[in-house]
């Protein structure tokens, strides 16, 4: 397949590692160099603000999509917004539906919570039959490590897991990554859903609904997981306060929860997230954990550095 415009699943915490914010800038200009369009989230904050300014600054193509409900604007591409390349969306299941429209294949980069949300609605959104595009973790620093790991658990689930599986590449080097991404070779064909909107957005409203029923997952295919990271993200974004337990009688989670205080120690997420879940091998122990939890506010702007914004004019 060939790969015109790319879409990047990326963070925004400026307070990330700078080597991070360094393999972001040079990839945005390696795709600026190749004449492939960059579509990622609009944020000039951490690495995707490096990514979008790697490929401006090489005189690339790049879309940015960004939800009305982000509420800091100091941290939105000022130049992507004069130049009317910004999409700006209702909400957050919106901004994701357009960067997997707009791309021909994305590739993950190091981020948060968010990312982690886009990657497995990426794959549970395939094996739905809303696209059959190709994903691919850039695992810099073996960042993403802990996360292949669990993921290769999910591989042995079923079917359309074995699916989701073979659409995911994985490699340490972006030049090999996009290589395997157009070797790719679809084995199914996109279905043409009535009501789209209400088929992918499901788990999210589920996730949604006005209660304090807890959100608890209890295995490791696709969709179970999907609905887990969708439900940390909507919780650092305080849009929910239901708890969030995951029965783990075969400790098959613990590479995620590594993955998640791997994350936490590189500033993509806030040192309060990891508590934003809670696990246990028993269904009574993680009963009394989820009677026991405790909402955690979380302050996005303690992942953003100011002195990103200081910088700009």
């Amino acid at each position: 397949m060939s790969i015109h415009s790319l879409t990047v699943y990326l963070g925004s915490g400026g307070k990330a590692p700078e080597m991070f914010k360094e393999e972001a800038q040079n990839f945005g200009a390696y795709l600026a160099q190749n004449n492939i369009r960059t579509v990622y989230g609009g944020m000039d904050a951490g690495t995707m603000g490096t990514l979008a300014n790697g490929a401006l600054s090489n005189g690339g193509d790049v879309l940015g999509v960004i939800p009305t409900s982000i509420k800091d604007r100091d941290f939105v591409h000022k130049r992507l917004l004069e130049q009317g390349k910004m999409i700006i969306v209702d909400g957050m299941w919106e901004r994701k539906k357009i960067l997997v429209d707009e791309g021909d294949a994305a590739i993950a980069l190091p981020g948060g919570y968010g990312t982690i949300d886009e990657i497995f609605e990426f794959l549970y959104w395939g094996i739905k039959g809303y696209h059959n595009k190709p994903l691919g973790l850039l695992n810099i620093n073996n960042y993403w490590t802990p996360l292949i790991d669990f993921i290769e658990h999910i591989s042995h689930e079923g079917e359309l897991e074995k699916r989701a599986m073979e659409a995911l590449f994985i490699d340490d080097d972006p030049v090999a990554l996009l290589k395997k991404l157009e070797g790719y070779h679809p084995r199914h064909e996109v279905k043409h859903i009535k009501g789209v909107e209400t088929y992918i957005s499901y788990i999210e409203e589920s996730n949604l609904e006005p209660t304090q029923r807890p959100i608890v997952i209890e295995h490791t295919n696709v969709e179970e997981v999907y609905r887990l990271a969708n439900a940390l993200v909507l919780k650092q974004l305080n849009k929910i306060t239901r708890p969030i337990g995951v029965y783990d009688k075969d400790r098959l989670f613990e590479k995620f929860k590594l993955w998640v205080y791997t994350a936490a120690a590189d500033r993509f997420i806030t040192p309060y997230c990891p508590e934003m879940a809670v696990y246990a091998e028993e269904r009574e122990v993680l009963q009394q954990l989820i009677d026991m939890h405790i909402h955690v506010s979380v302050d996005l702007h303690e992942k953003w550095d100011e002195t990103e914004k200081k910088k700009r004019p």
